[in-house]
C-alpha cells in the first residue's frame, strides 16, 4: 500500500513572527546611558527609538582617566562637565536585519543632544569677571544643542529565551551644533565677552563632535 504523502514543512523564515519588540537598557561610550526600544517589522526592517542622559558621574570618571593620562587638562574637563553634564540625549532611526533575529543589524539614525545648565562667569568666561557690574552678573546659563547622524553595525542575539543582547560599533557625526551663554548683565562689555566665549566653545565642540561609538544593550525580546 502507498504511504500517504507528507505535507510540505514550513521554512524557518516563514515561521518567524512578522513583528517583534526589543526593550533594553543601553550604555554607549563615550558617555551616554539610557533605554532603547526597537520594533522589527516585515522584511526585517527595524525602527528604533533611544533616550537617556550623559550622567555627571560617568563624565567625572572619564575626566579622571583623561586628566590622569594627560589627554586633556583640568580646565577642559571642567568646561566639558559644565557644558554636557546630565545633558539629555534622544535618537530615532531605521535599520535592517538581513537574516532576521538573531543576526546582523545595520542602522542609521538622527541624534539630538541638548542641555540647559546654570553656571558662573568664573567657570565659563573668567575674562568677563572684571567687567561684571554686580554680583548677580556672575550667574549665567548655558545652552548646548548638538544634532548628529549616527550609523551602527550591530549584532542582535538572544542570550536566553526572551532575553536579548545587542552589541554595536558605530560612528556619530554632528551636522549642527550651538553653544550660547546667557547672562542677566546689561553691560555690553560682558555681553560681548560672553558672545566671544560662546563662539570659542562652539568651535571647540565642533572639533570634537564626531567619532566612534561602542554600545551594549540588554533587555527583553517579545515576539
Amino acid at each position: 500500500p502507498r504511504r500517504p504523502e507528507r505535507a510540505p514543512s514550513c521554512s524557518a523564515s516563514s515561521s518567524q513572527p512578522e513583528f517583534a519588540l526589543d526593550v533594553s537598557a543601553i550604555a554607549m561610550l563615550p558617555l551616554t546611558a539610557g533605554a532603547r526600544i526597537a520594533m522589527e517589522m516585515p522584511g526585517h526592517f527595524v525602527l528604533h527609538v533611544s533616550a537617556g542622559l550623559l550622567p555627571v558621574a560617568l563624565m567625572d570618571g572619564i575626566n579622571d582617566v583623561g586628566t590622569g593620562w594627560s589627554l586633556w587638562n583640568e580646565t577642559d574637563a571642567q568646561v566639558a562637565r559644565t557644558m554636557l553634564g546630565d545633558a539629555t540625549w534622544f535618537e530615532v532611526g531605521l535599520g535592517i536585519r538581513p537574516w532576521g533575529t538573531p543576526g546582523l543589524e545595520i542602522s542609521a539614525g538622527y541624534s539630538l543632544l541638548w542641555t540647559h545648565r546654570p553656571s558662573t562667569l568664573e567657570t565659563m568666561a573668567p575674562s568677563a569677571i572684571a567687567l561684571a557690574g554686580s554680583a548677580d552678573a556672575s550667574e549665567v546659563g548655558i545652552d548646548v544643542t548638538i544634532d548628529a547622524i549616527h550609523a551602527e553595525l550591530a549584532w542582535q542575539s538572544e542570550l536566553l529565551d526572551g532575553v536579548s543582547r545587542r552589541m554595536a560599533l558605530g560612528w556619530s557625526h554632528a551636522v549642527r551644533h550651538s553653544v550660547q551663554i546667557v547672562s542677566e548683565s546689561r553691560d555690553e562689555r560682558v555681553i560681548s565677552a560672553l558672545r566671544e566665549r560662546s563662539a570659542s566653545l562652539a568651535r571647540e565642540l565642533g572639533s570634537r563632535a564626531f567619532g566612534p561609538t561602542l554600545s551594549l544593550a540588554l533587555g527583553v525580546h517579545l515576539d
